[in-house]
């Protein structure tokens, strides 16, 4: 079943798997033919064989359900993502989704799932869409490839050694054919408690053939997300003790977070000990250059405390023989924040 659904590539000898995904071309497909903004952006030889292949089926229920999923529900970006990894190779739920699973967007709570998915497994048939991915089957192998060989620097190996291996934990990499200059993380719980963590990464440098040329850019995007999944479930049960320093610090930069779309201070302090944590992956694992060009650029993006952060972050882990434990991760960022406050009086 696994082999149906995905066309994975082991990279390097990490458990980072690459590969185009059905599931995500299809409701991608759909959602680009409802001219729903976020996949209108696409462009090449593969987005004009999309247009051109699905032109007849326009008229279909299930692109009439797509556009009425973003006119009733705001349901664009990621969340139609979040929806398709939480298919089976047919095209039908993983598990239930009612009441909603970890990493399934709050935008589908009262959306007609189950009567939306009958209309997508209907255009799918009539629509050839089996058929029209069989045909890509070279360019899917051209752009995995140029992903593979362009990751070749190990990531899950590093966050595992750093904050432990996630039992159950499966990684992916989906290349977003259809999804822009967008890049979407998410996850799928399976009734069996294991995960798919899966990052949708947009297409960087196409050349004329949409084969992309990822660069440094890539992987960085690739450990900021990751880190993500590991230190969420560490900062979550003890994010109401930053809440002093959290809000205090945000009001100091709160215009320049609203306008990232990070407007709490929940969200502004994990992201900021996830972007410490990717710079010192870069250290280790990039080049000195590309860490100090990374740690720059979130101080430019208001992450004012992020060197102190990063120097923080460093010295606990090289005390605790290169890992993170949940309690002194966050005393280590909460001392950050209240030093910085201290430094920085209104």
């Amino acid at each position: 079943m696994l082999a149906q659904m995905w066309l994975a590539l082991l990279v390097a000898s990490s458990s980072l798997q690459i590969g185009v995904d059905r599931r995500v071309e299809l409701i991608s497909i759909l959602f680009r033919l409802a001219e729903n903004p976020s996949y209108q952006k696409a462009r090449g030889p593969y987005a004009d064989d999309v247009d051109r292949h699905f032109a007849p089926t326009r008229e279909h229920p299930a692109v009439a359900a797509t556009r009425e999923l973003r006119a009733r529900f705001s349901i664009g970006y990621d969340a139609p993502i979040k929806l398709a990894v939480y298919l089976d190779a047919s095209f039908k739920p993983l598990r239930p989704l009612s009441p909603t699973p970890p990493g399934l967007d709050k935008r589908w709570e009262g959306a007609p799932i189950d009567d939306y998915l009958a209309k997508v497994r209907d255009f799918a048939a009539k629509a050839r869409f089996e058929e029209f991915f069989r045909a890509h089957a070279a360019y899917y192998q051209s752009v995995e490839g140029a992903f593979r060989s362009s990751l070749k620097t190990p990531i899950i190996p590093w966050f595992d050694a750093a904050f432990g291996a996630r039992k159950g934990a499966r990684y992916w990499v989906i290349p977003g054919l259809l999804t822009g200059g967008m890049n979407y993380g998410t996850s799928a719980l399976h009734r069996d408690g294991s995960e798919d963590i899966v990052q949708v990464v947009y297409l960087e440098n196409p050349d004329a053939q949409a084969v992309p040329h990822p660069t440094e850019r890539t992987l960085e995007f690739l450990a900021h997300e990751f880190a993500h999944s590991y230190i969420h479930p560490l900062l979550e049960p003890q994010m109401e003790s930053f809440r002093e320093s959290g809000q205090a610090a945000l009001a100091r930069v709160e215009a320049a977070m609203r306008a990232e779309a990070y407007p709490t201070y929940p969200i502004m302090v994990e992201e900021s000990i996830v972007r410490a944590v990717t710079v010192l992956y870069l250290r280790d694992r990039s080049t000195a250059e590309h860490a100090a060009h990374s740690l720059a650029e979130q101080q430019r993006l208001s992450f004012l405390w992020m060197p102190e952060l990063v120097a923080a972050l460093d010295d606990l882990r090289k005390q605790q023989h290169g890992r993170f434990a949940a309690a002194p991760l966050g005393q280590a960022a909460r001392n950050v924040l209240a030093s910085w406050l201290a430094a920085h009086p209104r």
